[in-house]
């Protein structure tokens, strides 16, 4: 795959962020896309031009808009989880079809099953959204194409973050029962994952 056409791929998704807010909301939407680029840019730098380049870039669309919600609305939309997921597989049953195996597919779809039901225990024992839960599913479907036992690299670094996060608005506020976005410590672990992969 040439550097071309994985940047026009890029921009495409890009694009798909852009345009899926109402009117309104356009601003905020090409904002999360200038704040999309770099990232982008260094997923292929580190990634290369390949299909894992083209998963690392989608993996880094989703920390602007994740970032923009989660710390702002305490919330992550069904429409942009939909979205990321929706690329994600449609991303990879593409290469599954051209570069890949059905085996490789199945391990990846597998495995982002695995990390939704991890979450969603931590969601049914208390401390996290669904929407976290939806995120995580969404995420580690391109990142398992990548590199499966990356999934579990993400769910470590996205704890440390939690974690960290969590101390420093306990820090902060001065209570101990005080909510916290983990969308954006999820968001990060999944890309620090995808660059480490």
């Amino acid at each position: 795959m040439t550097q071309t056409a994985l940047a026009a791929i890029t921009s495409s998704i890009l694009a798909v962020w852009l345009l899926h807010g109402a009117p309104q909301r356009r601003s905020l939407r090409a904002l999360e896309a200038l704040g999309a680029a770099p990232l982008c840019l260094l997923a292929l730098h580190q990634q290369g031009s390949g299909p894992a380049g083209l998963l690392a870039a989608l993996i880094a669309t989703s920390l602007p808009p994740v970032f923009a919600h989660d710390l702002t609305e305490q919330r992550i939309p069904n429409k942009l989880t939909a979205t990321i997921a929706t690329l994600g597989a449609g991303a990879t049953f593409a290469l599954a079809l051209t570069v890949g195996t059905w085996a490789h597919f199945g391990v990846t779809i597998a495995c982002a099953i695995a990390a939704a039901g991890f979450y969603l225990l931590c969601a049914i024992i208390g401390g996290l959204g669904l929407g976290d839960v939806k995120l995580a599913g969404a995420l580690a479907i391109p990142l398992a194409w990548i590199q499966p036992g990356a999934v579990i690299t993400a769910v470590i670094i996205a704890a440390a973050l939690g974690c960290l996060h969590a101390l420093v608005t306990v820090v902060r506020h001065h209570d101990v029962r005080r909510r916290f976005a983990f969308g954006p410590s999820l968001a990060l672990g999944f890309f620090a994952a995808a660059l480490l992969a």
